[in-house]
């Protein structure tokens, strides 16, 4: 018959056993904990992940959007201007005045400007860094003065044999045009 007693002999092989088993057990107990903070991390990685989706979806939205809007605005800003005409290479003097100046180069394009045909006349600043002159915008009552200065201008241009317009005693051309926005440009 097998003996089940344990002698004396072998109890501090058994308490190695334990011990070895009680260092086995916390070794696990240690792994398991790590395992689950591991799960953990993994979980609150794959949450980033979808969370980093979902904002990527919403920022492609966003810019859908943006670009939709832009060129909406876009289009009121160009349709504000439909009765401007631009006009370029005009020498900048102290205390100018735009109405006269307009109204000189409509008779260098055949085409008398009345005042009471602008509803305002500005320079503004252009979107270059070089040294010309600002640009003069020319607000007419009506789309249908623009178009036909413009018209004028174009005609002009063609029949004449020097190609660009340029004002008595200026040395520089002038250039008449729709006012386009600056993405139109």
């Amino acid at each position: 018959m097998a003996s089940t007693r344990i002698d004396n002999e072998d109890s501090p092989n058994l308490r190695i056993v334990y011990e070895e088993l009680k260092l086995l057990r916390e070794s696990v107990t240690f792994c398991s904990n790590k395992v689950s903070d591991f799960e953990g991390s993994i979980n609150k990685h794959s949450d980033y992940v979808k969370l980093t989706n979902q904002l990527r979806t919403e920022n492609e939205q966003l810019k859908s959007e943006l670009s939709k809007l832009s060129a909406k605005i876009n289009n009121i800003e160009q349709t504000n201007r439909l009765r401007n005409v631009e006009i370029s290479g005009v020498t900048e003097q102290t205390k100018e005045n735009l109405v006269k100046i307009v109204q000189t180069n409509g008779n260098a394009i055949d085409f008398k400007i009345d005042e009471s045909t602008i509803e305002s006349i500005t320079r503004v600043p252009t979107n270059n860094s070089d040294k010309r002159p600002k640009n003069i915008v020319l607000t007419l009552n009506t789309r249908r003065q623009r178009d036909d200065i413009i018209a004028s201008a174009k005609l002009k241009i063609r029949n004449s044999s020097s190609k660009p317009l340029i004002l008595d005693g200026m040395s520089t051309p002038f250039y008449l045009n729709e006012h386009l926005t600056m993405s139109i440009k």
